[in-house]
């Protein structure tokens, strides 16, 4: 849902870390570096920053002249160096009126050079600095900061605005209201609606008025509400209002249910919608999260220890709650979605075993007959040769797992198949809960002269039962026939099924091939990893990036054909001689390495 991610600094610069940059790109999200001036050395920064490193406030006369573009190059190069995609500006310091002209020369020629270095970069303006050159924070677009706004991508609105203010702002922009991102601090100070878990009322009335909206410290959900349940928080927060957390109300150990409105229950979500995974030639993700207490390569446990690292993070399901699960009601001939959502079902992205990195989705359920998760939804298109590929294993009683793909063709309605693994081709089940690949010929589901694209995807769990392939065509209620399902008698109904990658597009990776889809994200990886007492030396993969203007940053082997390499080489690193230092050895522990 999110479009851009602003790495916030008090720091005069602030670079994205790379790790963070590889997440967002891999979601389709831009990020944006701060720079931010402040007090009164701030004011002096100013103007070193617009007359270059030669000018001295102190002893340089003040008096208008020309910026300089000597930083505001830099800057660029900055962006185009560390890959990430434009500048967020947070002037908090005074200018003297005279040079706020420059100040604005300044914008606009970064806002120029950001664009043509680096592709759909963005330029992001926050509202403090006024055309009087003072410190007053508008709370809308208003003419004391259209300026500035004029000669960048957008403004940031501060967060401490009234009612009618969006509305207002939207009338200014004159067209431009959607560069108009109105705030919302989470921690609530002076924001409509009171911030937390009431977010989703400043959001209402930002789209009621037709501006956009910037989400201020949403890490509240972790600096205030702490650790312990910090998922639950975080899912309350941005997608589900029926999780049930606690938030601190008052002093020291007050605590309540909830700090949400009972009367207003909302999120994020509410409000702005999930937004398609990224990617139109194809799709990857192998759900890790950037972290783990594991690590496993092809299904193979090879580090038993926590880890972090962000840019190994992948794409997330588009839907996560129950409202995108449906009970499938099933009879001897007919299979269909029913409007309600499986009771016993669960979904999670959880680790202790994965087919790559540390984890993998996890689907359950306890009942019955079928339940359709849906997952992604997407904008891939389909020709000839294209599949659907979903690693998996699923530890249940005889059952049956079914891949859900969404498609529309041409310009016509969406159409809804459901291929289960007697459909599709599978690895052969030498043991029924190893690791195993069910492929989906995409080609052969529909007329592709028309085009094709795939529009969602989804797992179907069926228990117990045996298909081979049906139609359902969504919003009709109308369904084709289906084979007979067998029952088995006195069989325990509860089916937990792990995914550990999901692939879409052309090329299919065969089932048995030795090197997999566990490369892709990121393209680096490294094994054979060898220690001395002075060295340690280890071999690096990595894959080029495919062609074809995907930003999504998840290059494969054997996947998209020659438009890939695989490298290796081996590094070998010599320990540097510790300083002797009072700490025992036993102290330094693993920080030698």
């Amino acid at each position: 849902m999110l479009r851009h991610i602003r790495y916030f600094t008090h720091a005069r610069i602030g670079i994205p870390p790379p790790g963070w940059t590889a997440a967002a790109h891999r979601n389709g999200v831009k990020v944006l570096g701060t720079f931010i001036t402040e007090w009164a050395e701030g004011a002096a920064d100013n103007l070193r920053f617009l007359y270059g490193p030669e000018f001295d406030p102190a002893t340089d006369d003040t008096a208008v002249r020309e910026f300089d573009p000597f930083y505001a190059d830099r800057m660029v190069a900055m962006a185009q160096h560390y890959a990430f995609d434009g500048w967020f500006f947070n002037i908090e310091a005074p200018v003297e009126t005279p040079h706020v002209r420059s100040m604005l020369q300044m914008l606009e020629y970064i806002t120029g050079k950001m664009h043509a270095a680096v592709e759909g970069s963005f330029v992001l303006w926050y509202d403090s600095l006024t055309t009087d050159g003072q410190i007053r924070w508008q709370d809308r677009l208003s003419e004391l900061n259209k300026p500035f706004f004029d000669v960048t991508d957008g403004i940031f609105v501060n967060y401490t605005w009234r009612e009618d203010y969006p509305a207002k702002s939207a009338v200014l922009a004159a067209g431009r209201q959607r560069k108009v991102y109105t705030g919302v601090d989470v921690w609530g100070r002076n924001t409509f609606g009171g911030g937390g878990y009431n977010c989703h009322k400043a959001l209402r009335l930002i789209a009621e008025s037709g501006t956009s909206a910037a989400i201020f410290a949403p890490a509240w959900t972790y600096e205030k509400l702490g650790r312990e349940a910090f998922a639950a928080q975080e899912s309350r927060f941005w997608c589900d209002p029926s999780v049930s957390v606690c938030v601190p109300i008052g002093g020291e150990g007050a605590w309540s249910e909830t700090a949400a409105d009972p009367q207003d229950a909302g999120c994020i979500s509410t409000i702005i919608r999930e937004r398609p995974a990224p990617g139109s030639s194809f799709f990857y993700t192998d759900f890790d999260r950037g972290f783990g207490s594991s690590y496993h390569i092809d299904g193979n446990l090879v580090h038993s220890g926590t880890w972090a690292h962000l840019g190994r993070q992948s794409v997330p399901p588009t839907y996560t709650t129950r409202e995108h699960w449906s009970w499938l009601i099933l009879s001897n001939t007919q299979f269909w979605k029913s409007g309600s959502p499986s009771a016993n079902a669960k979904m999670a992205v959880c680790g202790g075993d994965a087919w790559s990195g540390g984890s993998s989705l996890v689907l359950e359920v306890g009942s019955w007959g079928g339940t359709l998760f849906d997952l992604f939804e997407l904008g891939v298109g389909v020709q000839a040769g294209s599949a659907a590929c979903v690693r998996l294993r699923v530890r249940a009683p005889p059952s049956s797992v079914g891949v859900f793909v969404r498609m529309r063709v041409g310009s016509g309605l969406e159409t809804g198949w459901v291929v289960f693994e007697g459909g599709a081709t599978a690895t052969p089940l030498l043991d029924p809960e190893a690791w195993r690949t069910v492929v989906v010929q995409l080609d052969s589901l529909a007329d592709l002269s028309d085009g094709a694209c795939v529009t969602g995807l989804g797992i179907v769990l069926v228990t117990p039962a045996e298909f081979s392939q049906c139609l359902l065509v969504q919003g009709t209620g109308h369904p084709s026939p289906l084979p007979v399902m067998r029952l088995a008698a006195n069989a325990n109904p509860l089916v937990r099924c792990r995914v550990g990658e999901v692939y879409l597009g052309p090329q299919p990776l065969p089932p048995d091939a030795v090197s997999t889809l566990s490369g892709a994200a990121p393209s680096l990886r490294l094994f054979d990893i060898h220690r001395s007492a002075d060295q340690m030396w280890f071999t690096v993969e990595w894959v080029d990036k495919p062609t074809g203007g995907d930003r999504t940053d998840v290059p494969t082997r054997g996947i998209l054909g020659n438009t890939t390499s695989v490298h290796r080489c081996e590094v070998r690193w010599m320990y540097p001689e510790r300083k002797k230092s009072s700490r025992s050895e036993k102290e330094w522990g693993d920080s030698k390495w």
